[in-house]
């Protein structure tokens, strides 16, 4: 049985993608040749990321693409973490959610736990969280609550 077998909604949000810097990404190559649009940008101060969400097509997922931001250069910021474990990279995949307290109580009640601290207000004040990745074989999965 898939995990968002248990999800309010079964749709892909975002795929996540982290980056040394914006400017200097992929985002270039994605508007330049195939199109994409940048939908919107923004800081997420309590993670240290700028957070910026790329539409790559009319009604497909959205690319999130992760920098650290300036004031976050400090090696505890936990994408700075992840820059020096793993590189540049693919982060994690982003399915919406309708209520994601009650799609969080049916994974536990089936032995699917979240990371610690979580739910919490993510990007432009949406309710996240993210299952544990050694559940899922090392994927990160996030939720985020769509309606309300």
């Amino acid at each position: 049985m898939f995990i968002s077998s248990f999800f309010s909604s079964k749709k892909i949000h975002h795929l996540a993608y982290v980056v040394k810097k914006f400017e200097t990404s992929l985002y270039g190559t994605l508007v330049t040749n195939l199109g994409a649009e940048l939908e919107s940008s923004g800081e997420v101060f309590s993670e240290g990321v700028m957070v910026h969400m790329i539409k790559l097509s009319k009604d497909g997922p959205l690319l999130e693409i992760l920098s650290p931001l300036e004031t976050s250069l400090d090696k505890g910021a936990k994408i700075n973490k992840f820059i020096a474990r793993k590189g540049e990279g693919f982060h994690h995949v982003c399915y919406e959610t309708n209520d994601l307290l009650l799609d969080q109580k049916k994974l536990a009640e089936n032995n699917i736990s979240f990371l610690e601290g979580y739910p919490k207000l993510g990007y432009q004040d949406k309710l996240i969280a993210f299952i544990n990745p050694k559940q899922t074989n090392g994927l990160l999965i996030e939720l985020k609550e769509v309606a309300k």
